[in-house]
């Protein structure tokens, strides 16, 4: 995630989110745009050769919430991934004791 909250080309959002069509990243760019969480920017040339798109000051407004669910999303995986080994421990362990035992819990 940029830490930064300049101005970014289409180009560079493109290559950033690689997981998405150039059509389908230009048509939701166009509802942000509409809904007023991006601000489009054309070169001054013509014919324009770039877009640069900007955070406006609503979106700006979403970036502290945003940032905390995201460092609460890389925070607690130590701590799940750990959860789910004893879970699998215990497990095996009933398994070893019993036979019988599946995986399911139930004898």
């Amino acid at each position: 995630m940029r830490s930064d909250h300049g101005t970014i080309p289409f180009k560079e959002l493109s290559q950033l989110i690689d997981a998405i069509s150039p059509i389908l990243l230009t048509e939701t760019l166009k509802m942000l745009e509409a809904d007023a969480l991006l601000e489009r920017k054309m070169d001054p040339q013509i014919p324009p050769k770039m877009e640069y798109y900007t955070l406006t000051a609503l979106s700006e407004s979403l970036v502290p919430p945003l940032m905390t669910l995201y460092n609460w999303d890389n925070a607690p995986k130590p701590a799940i991934k750990a959860a789910r080994e004893r879970s699998e421990s215990h497990l095996r362990d009933q398994e070893s004791a019993d036979p019988k035992f599946r995986s399911t819990g139930e004898p």
